[in-house]
């Protein structure tokens, strides 16, 4: 068993459970009880929300490393490589020492299935007892109440945003979606919300569990100041390296969600900035230079993902065109996330993923000429982008995005052969 390589663990995870997903807790608790991970050693802190939790959690991560504690974060998914998705002190866990992680969960779960988010995150939390790290950062995967990150009581929860996403899972409306997001807040703990206009399902829920609600607009406010911003009550940043005015608030959970823990964990202001200024988050509206073009790729799936995308090229504001390299999938709402962009985009390249999930580029297409949208359609995404990137020209900005897929499948191109 311990001799499996890691992609043949990924393939083994696919057959442990019949479900992609069931959302419960009881399995999961089960075996962290085996493995002697129920209670841990060290705070946590657990960041949900829509959008922007990569990004916090990112945030997070660098500035309790800038105070010199051992981290351990989870986030999901990946884009290029799994090892992206566990993470000890800012660095991808290699090859070998997932395997002996994950050669623990096996060990330890008897008959007991585990879906592919449990196993892995499992696995992690696992090993980053094992690695004597100093606080735990996890990323939710889905929701919140009945997600497995959630297993584990948060010393600190953070909302970053509610907006509507996995609908057929989480419910519909964002109160609904709220609702279970809140439910890894835990009653007389913090919980940082940095939505300005949250749904009533998530104030509510989390007024019920009891929890210390810091609510942006409320218990704090964000005011940007060009090359820095300040939060009231906690001091001036510096402007986040990540572009895009949402990452004030995303950077503003993370320094109020690591000033209520300072109790256990103290952190300066100096290594909050220090924090902020040194974080980088790859697919999240990140611009590289590909050929002598810029290229921004953004993994965002959703309508406010999308707005945000557009927010971005604003800033941005390139000389010339923008040309969009997109494939979506199809339990999106892909209309609505077309609709927006079309606000920022002068010309579509839409191509076809190779999974059973994605919209395929023909119905893409008939959506962006119900726009009035400038189109074509390729048989390949990658084919797309390289007629995008012949196309533009200098000035121009090549936008990537619609999935973590569609940025994997353009950045494996990319990639030195």
């Amino acid at each position: 068993m311990s001799e499996r390589t890691l992609d043949q663990w990924l393939e083994w995870f696919e057959h442990v459970h019949p479900l992609e997903m069931d959302l419960r807790l009881d399995r999961v608790e089960e075996v962290s009880k085996h493995l002697g991970i129920r209670h841990l050693p060290c705070p946590v802190i657990t960041v949900g929300g829509t959008n922007g939790k990569g990004s916090t959690v990112s945030y997070l991560e660098s500035i309790y490393r800038q105070a010199g504690y051992k981290t351990g974060a989870t986030i999901s998914p990946h884009i290029l490589r799994f090892n992206e998705r566990i993470r000890v002190n800012g660095e991808d866990v290699d090859d070998e020492r997932l395997c002996r992680w994950f050669s623990e969960v096996e060990a330890k779960r008897g008959d007991v299935a585990l879906t592919f988010f449990e196993f892995a995150i499992l696995g992690a939390v696992y090993g980053f007892v094992e690695s004597g790290v100093d606080v735990i950062i996890l990323e939710v995967g889905l929701g919140g109440r009945l997600d497995a990150a959630n297993l584990w009581d948060a010393d600190v929860a953070v909302v970053t945003n509610v907006s509507l996403d996995h609908e057929q899972w989480l419910g519909r409306g964002r109160d609904a979606i709220g609702r279970e997001k809140a439910g890894i807040a835990r009653a007389g703990r913090p919980c940082v919300v940095g939505d300005l206009d949250p749904p009533f399902g998530l104030t509510t829920q989390l007024q019920a569990i009891g929890c210390d609600l810091i609510q942006n607009g409320v218990d704090y406010l964000v005011r940007d100041l060009d090359e820095q911003f300040t939060i009231d009550g906690y001091g001036e940043f510096p402007r986040p390296g990540m572009i895009g005015h949402w990452q004030l608030s995303n950077a503003a959970c993370a320094v109020i969600a690591s000033t209520a823990l300072s109790d256990r964990l103290p952190v300066s202001k100096a290594h909050q900035a220090a924090g902020i200024a040194d974080t980088v988050v790859t697919g999240r509206m990140q611009v590289r230079e590909v050929a002598g073009r810029q290229v921004m790729f953004d993994v965002g799936h959703n309508p406010a993902a999308a707005q945000m995308g557009v927010d971005a090229i604003k800033a941005i504001s390139p000389k010339g065109r923008v040309l969009a390299v997109s494939a979506i999938m199809s339990d999106k709402a892909y209309q609505e996330v077309a609709a927006l962009w079309c606000q920022a985009v002068d010309v579509w390249y839409v191509g076809n993923l190779q999974m059973s999930r994605a919209l395929k580029s023909s119905v893409y297409t008939e959506v962006l000429n119900e726009l009035n949208a400038e189109v074509t359609d390729h048989p390949q995404l990658i084919d797309a982008f390289d007629q995008a990137l012949s196309d533009s020209e200098p000035g121009d900005l090549v936008v990537v995005f619609g999935s973590f897929y569609t940025v994997e499948a353009v950045m494996r191109h990319l990639q030195p052969s």
